[in-house]
């Protein structure tokens, strides 16, 4: 199986939190923020957008994942706004220790609204339970594809 574009990973919860489960979040170019407070806002227009304040000190990871064996992690988390950004994420200082507030829309990027205390997750990015947390944006459009195994490559099609 060749390797998968870097360009298809934001695209994949799984991708994410094989991410998280490796501590390697930024270097595989997500940026995950705490989300303070969602609210859906309306246009007169143009219909609902969802409205985030989020803290723009990227979370650290070892400070929300504990190792539960050699197979699984548990990440306990509250609420997540996730993007994609390489350039931006190879830049992050995650040093800052005053939080620096913002507001944002769900236009880019994906949320993770935990439902239960932790997400409990394997190597592969496989989380153990469907309620764990509620997924928006980008992720939950396409979560279909999340699916398929990880080792999976489809087979080429004759011309």
């Amino acid at each position: 199986m060749g390797a998968k574009p870097a360009r298809s990973l934001q695209w994949f919860v799984d991708a994410f939190l094989r991410s998280a489960y490796n501590n390697s979040v930024l270097k595989q170019g997500f940026l995950a923020y705490r989300v303070n407070k969602e609210s859906t806002r309306f246009t007169m227009g143009a219909g609902k957008y969802t409205e985030l304040a989020i803290d723009k000190r990227p979370i650290k990871f070892d400070t929300v994942v504990t190792i539960i064996d050699d197979s699984f992690i548990s990440l306990a988390a509250t609420h997540l706004y996730v993007t994609y950004n390489p350039k931006a994420a190879a830049k992050v200082k995650t040093s800052l220790d005053v939080p620096k507030l913002d507001v944002t829309t769900l236009d880019d990027g994906s949320t993770l609204k935990f439902y239960l205390n932790k997400a409990i997750i394997d190597s592969r990015g496989s989380y153990a339970d469907y309620r764990t947390f509620l997924i928006k944006g980008d992720w939950a459009k396409i979560r279909i594809g999340d699916k398929l195994p990880f080792e999976y490559s489809p087979i080429a099609m004759p011309n």
